[in-house]
C-alpha cells in the first residue's frame, strides 16, 4: 500500500481527499516549467587557459560533464566549457560557479560569470593565487533571466601578468527559481 496524505482539494474546500506522495511529487513536478543543470570539469582533468594579453577576459577552460539537467546542455566543439539554456520560456536562474585555480604565486586574477560573453554584473571578484601549490578557490554567483540559447560561461584575466591559469576544480550550475 501507498502512504497517504489527507488533505483539502484547493478547488472544494468542503471534500477532504487522500493523496499518494507519489501523486503530489509528479503534481509537483509538472507544475514546474524550470530547468536546471549541474556540470563539472572531471576530477583530475586539469586544463591551463591560457592568457596572452593581461586584462583581457580568457574562457576558463576544462571540458563539462553533466551530470542532471533539464533545459540546459553542456555547448559542444569550442563551447564544451560553458552550458546553454534550450529551454523557450524565458527563465529567472540562480546560476552558481566554484572554481579552484592554480598559477604562479601572487598573480592576481579577476573571474567572472558571462552571459552570451557579457559579463553578469556584479559577479566579477578578484583573487590572488596564495602558492603554486595551493589553489586560489572562488565562488561566483547570480540571479539572470535565461532566454532560449543564452550561453553561461566562467572568464578569467590577469590584471598585471600573462600569467597561464589552470582550474583544478570547475563546477557550474543553474536552477530556475
Amino acid at each position: 500500500t501507498a502512504d497517504l496524505l489527507i488533505g483539502t482539494d484547493s478547488e472544494d474546500q468542503n471534500i477532504t481527499k487522500n493523496y499518494t506522495i507519489a501523486s503530489i511529487i509528479s503534481l509537483a513536478a509538472s507544475a514546474t516549467s524550470g530547468g536546471y543543470i549541474n556540470a563539472a570539469v572531471t576530477v583530475g582533468a586539469t586544463t591551463v587557459t591560457p592568457i596572452a594579453e593581461a586584462s583581457t577576459f580568457y574562457s576558463l577552460e576544462g571540458t563539462l560533464v553533466t551530470s542532471v539537467s533539464k533545459l540546459w546542455a553542456v555547448g559542444t566543439g569550442v563551447d564544451v566549457n560553458k552550458i546553454i539554456y534550450s529551454g523557450t520560456a524565458s527563465q529567472v536562474t540562480n546560476i552558481i560557479s566554484t572554481v579552484n585555480i592554480l598559477g604562479p604565486m601572487n598573480t592576481v586574477i579577476n573571474i567572472a560569470l558571462f552571459k552570451n560573453d557579457i559579463e553578469i554584473a556584479g559577479t566579477r571578484q578578484t583573487i590572488r593565487i596564495p602558492s603554486v601549490a595551493v589553489p586560489a578557490s572562488v565562488c561566483l554567483q547570480t540571479i539572470n533571466t535565461v532566454l532560449a540559447d543564452d550561453v553561461i560561461s566562467v572568464k578569467v584575466m590577469t590584471i598585471a601578468s600573462t600569467n597561464d591559469v589552470t582550474a583544478t576544480h570547475y563546477n557550474i550550475s543553474a536552477t530556475s527559481v
